[in-house]
């Protein structure tokens, strides 16, 4: 079919054609089939110069070019590539056409341009231009060969477009099950705590403790909250998230992630030390997003440090804003990991693989939204102490 096509050019640019398709065809990223579309046009026609380009949010971008010197030139929105877009037609111009539509080049000296589109279901994915060498001229068999090449470039750019869409769609799915795994955990695990008190107090004919009915509604309301998160996952990668603002006390903030944290670790010690003036107890902002960092953090603190060690935290008025330390006695984390622990999936080198290292991640962009800082201070051996600050007007 090929050779029928390049009929009557001779075998010699279908066995470049061939080897043209055979390197789109393996797997590529978007940017590695830009780059190959691009060598091989220059290749099949032994051309001077070849462009690629794209639109990004309604402009045209030249996303690869053989030489540098094709970067220094602005793309002109409303010329020839635009043409081409628009149309959807391939041109081939000459170099006395070339100055009227190309005026702002200077430096290049070329003898013709062909621009095409690569095109899928009627859609323009990009438009392809091949410059020949000085004094040389595209005549309609340069023209045949990189029309054949455009199809399967065509295909080829789509291909690697779908690739791209099922990796994100992956990313997604894993962020989903990460998020899922990490956050649910905690409140079910108090849920189920409150419960069987609830259930033992009920078989002995006792009345059930007013605290654990009041704990066990606030975490199923706070499970309501993770889950509409969830099910929100696109918000949650574009910053888009719902946060619902009230004013709360953040003493009974702090007492009600710790009471959480205990549940998961009841061998854990934790003490609290609360120092904010009575005045300047309420804090504005998302309960329950605020509720999840602590725990976030609290829970990184059992899962690193030994079972009998002691968790301190400690809450203190700044001049307009709320600090707290929450320090552990843990393995702490080495220097290397620092700058990378609020990463997303980000684990670490020094043994700390529980989890899916989405916690702190997740916590820095809840803290974000708030106007608010968390950062972290840690030795090898010796612990590590998170520094929370919030504004008192989120």
């Amino acid at each position: 079919t090929i050779k029928k096509l390049l009929n009557p050019m001779g075998d010699d640019p279908v066995e470049h054609i061939y080897e043209s398709i055979l390197k789109l065809l393996t797997p590529l990223t978007l940017n590695e089939t830009y780059k190959i579309i691009v060598e091989e046009a220059m290749t099949v026609v032994n051309a001077k110069y070849a462009s690629l380009f794209t639109k990004s949010n309604g402009k045209i971008v030249r996303v690869f070019a053989s030489d540098q010197i094709l970067f220094n030139y602005v793309v002109r929105q409303n010329g020839l590539t635009n043409r081409v877009f628009v149309t959807k037609k391939p041109y081939i111009i000459k170099s006395k056409e070339i100055q009227t539509f190309r005026p702002h080049w200077k430096d290049i000296k070329v003898g013709s341009d062909i621009s095409i589109p690569l095109m899928y279901n009627k859609n323009v994915l990009a438009v392809l231009s091949v410059l020949s060498k000085e004094k040389v001229f595209f005549t309609d068999r340069e023209f045949k060969i990189i029309e054949l090449l455009s199809l399967f470039a065509s295909l080829a750019i789509r291909k690697a477009q779908l690739h791209e869409q099922l990796q994100s769609a992956l990313e997604s799915r894993d962020l989903f099950i990460s998020l899922a795994s990490h956050e649910l955990k905690t409140p079910l695990t108090s849920i189920n705590v409150y419960s069987n008190l609830i259930e033992k107090s009920v078989n002995n004919n006792k009345i059930p403790n007013k605290k654990w009915v009041s704990s066990l509604s606030s975490e199923v309301n706070r499970l309501k909250v993770l889950i509409n998160d969830l099910l929100g996952i696109d918000k949650i990668k574009t910053g888009t998230l719902v946060y619902e603002i009230s004013k709360f006390s953040i003493t009974k903030l702090l007492k009600k992630a710790i009471a959480a944290f205990s549940n998961n670790f009841p061998k854990t010690k934790i003490e609290f030390i609360n120092n904010v003036k009575q005045n300047e107890d309420e804090l504005s902002g998302d309960y329950y997003k605020l509720q999840q960092v602590l725990i976030n953090i609290l829970n990184n603190a059992g899962k690193f440090s030994p079972e009998n060690s002691k968790i301190r935290v400690t809450a203190k008025s700044g001049k307009s804003s709320i600090l707290i330390e929450i320090k552990d006695e843990g393995k702490g984390i080495a220097q290397e990991d620092m700058p990378k622990i609020f990463e997303k999936y980000y684990q670490g080198k020094t043994g700390r693989k529980k989890g899916m290292g989405i916690g702190l991640f997740l916590s820095r962009e809840i803290m974000r939204k708030h106007n608010g800082s968390i950062k972290v201070k840690s030795q090898i051996g010796k612990g590590t102490t998170f520094l929370i600050k919030l504004p008192r007007r989120s």
